[in-house]
């Protein structure tokens, strides 16, 4: 057991109210074996108890819509940047990794070809979504499931789209690059979700033998207050519950910190996920997803979740090539220092899917 503040419990859902004094707090810790309600504080001197539902994450771009929201702006607007674009990427951002930045700077080059707001936004409305996917969302939320999006597009990409095909309101966060207008240069500009954090986390590898517990605390800064994190795996149940207060906390410049040293700088996927999973909130997590940095927040997941990945694109591979090798190397380019994440391998279970139709028939059979 743990003591803490009420004020405090309100704050770290992932614990299990087991007894209150008028003073304090005494929680412990959910296992696989905590039933399916949780705590969620103290109301009127009682516990107040809820039931557990599923939590559904969807990659944006190739995984909900059907496109590439980058290209397929361009292509609309019949930008010759379409062309350039890979050549613009590694030229100028590949070793900073940051995809915000690269669209910060290609947005920039789009407002000087002369394209106005107005006709961006019709071009991004076009994105398509097809229709089962939106009914594998309406499914979703009609399940009661809640439903996020964590994405490395940006915030008016999604939202326009989302609006067109009436679902925005299926979706209770959007976790991706922030985006905006400016005023004086008549531009959007798009600052990065994440900054990476100078914490660094316990290695995966670390994780990976018997029942571990490990703990790691940082020093406190200026900046930064000490955080303490606490990730326990038990790999003959594939039990895992993962806590930092701060995974994700505001950063002096305004954007939320990550520690992953496998993920890029701007976002890390498995940061986002994992603090939801730690709020013991849900029974099941289903990710739908297609590329490279969906692979980080699936190590996460446990056997009783689920991973949808699109058949031919990086994730699926990396899915893949795990199964066929006893030991999975991460492909190069994907980080030399382990991600914190507390498994170096995905254990939920995998569907391969090609079309908006399997992800909604997967959906209703894992929600069902």
């Amino acid at each position: 057991t743990h003591s803490t503040t009420h004020n405090t419990l309100l704050h770290t859902t992932h614990y299990t109210l087991l007894h209150t004094t008028a003073r304090q707090v005494v929680v412990g810790l959910v296992t696989p074996y905590t039933p399916l309600w949780y705590s969620t504080g103290i109301v009127g001197g009682e516990k107040k108890s809820m039931q557990k539902k599923p939590l559904v994450v969807f990659d944006f771009d190739w995984s909900l819509a059907d496109a590439n929201s980058d290209s397929w702006l361009l292509e609309q607007l019949g930008s010759p940047l379409l062309g350039r674009s890979q050549a613009l990427w590694q030229d100028h951002f590949t070793r900073s990794s940051s995809w915000a930045e690269y669209m910060d700077y290609l947005m920039g080059l789009i407002s000087d070809e002369g394209h106005k707001q107005a006709e961006i936004e019709r071009a991004i409305r076009t994105i398509p979504i097809r229709p089962a996917m939106v009914e594998a969302v309406k499914l979703c939320h009609a399940k009661g499931s809640d439903l996020i999006i964590s994405s490395g597009c940006n915030t008016f990409f999604i939202n326009l789209v989302l609006e067109q095909y009436d679902i925005k309101r299926c979706f209770s966060e959007i976790h991706t690059h922030k985006a905006s207008w400016c005023s004086t240069t008549g531009r959007l500009r798009i600052q990065p979700y994440h900054t990476r954090s100078p914490r660094a986390l316990t290695p995966k590898a670390a994780l990976t033998s018997a029942t571990t517990t490990t703990t790691t605390t940082t020093t406190a800064t200026p900046s930064s207050p000490p955080v303490t994190l606490v990730v326990q795996v038990d790999p003959s149940n594939d039990a895992c519950v993962v806590r930092e207060e701060s995974l994700g906390a505001m950063g002096e410049d305004g954007r939320y910190e990550h520690s992953c040293t496998q993920c890029p700088d701007d976002l890390c996927k498995g940061a986002i996920v994992s603090k939801y999973i730690a709020t013991g909130k849900y029974h099941t997590v289903a990710y739908i997803g297609d590329s490279t940095n969906d692979f980080c927040p699936s190590t996460y997941l446990s056997s009783t979740d689920h991973v949808l990945a699109r058949k031919g694109y990086n994730l699926s591979t990396l899915l893949l090539r795990q199964q066929q090798q006893e030991e999975f190397e991460e492909p190069s380019g994907y980080g030399d220092v382990p991600c914190p994440s507390p498994r170096p391998r995905v254990v939920a279970n995998v569907h391969i899917w090609e079309s908006a139709d399997d992800v909604l028939h997967t959906l209703q059979h894992v929600l069902a």
